[in-house]
């Protein structure tokens, strides 16, 4: 399956790294990994790993200067490791550049107009049928 991701900055402005986090409370783990940068201009997959979890994170270089002490404010978290990457690794990047024609940069999304590509393709068939 092929997977595709839109970086939030470019590789030259990003940086890359893992964060690995406990607490006594699964829940609490769960919220954490799910909220995590909320509404922050970040690309993050994360999962729970029995009693704790991992974060993969891309984000601005300035994301890390304080994250270790904002997590340190969370009294619950028990452990937090922490391995930042000095940038994207280039075998990660896309072997062509995405298509960001329909990149809407308020709304931080990108939409393809189906409607459009459907209406090409239905032409296409008829005018070809009609051969």
């Amino acid at each position: 399956m092929k997977k595709n991701a839109v970086l939030p900055f470019p590789p030259d402005q990003s940086t890359l790294f893992d964060l690995f986090l406990k607490s006594d409370d699964t829940n609490l783990t769960q919220r954490i990994l799910y909220n995590f940068a909320k509404d922050g201009r970040v690309y993050k997959e994360y999962m729970l790993c029995e009693d704790g979890g991992m974060i993969i994170c891309i984000c601005h270089h300035l994301f890390l200067r304080d994250l270790l002490h904002k997590l340190d404010q969370i009294t619950q978290i028990k452990e937090k490791k922490l391995y930042p990457l000095r940038s994207v690794p280039t075998k990660h990047q896309f072997a062509r550049p995405i298509v960001l024609t329909y990149y809407n940069v308020d709304e931080q999304t990108l939409e393809y107009p189906y409607y459009v590509y459907k209406e090409k393709i239905k032409e296409k068939l008829e005018h070809e049928g009609s051969h």
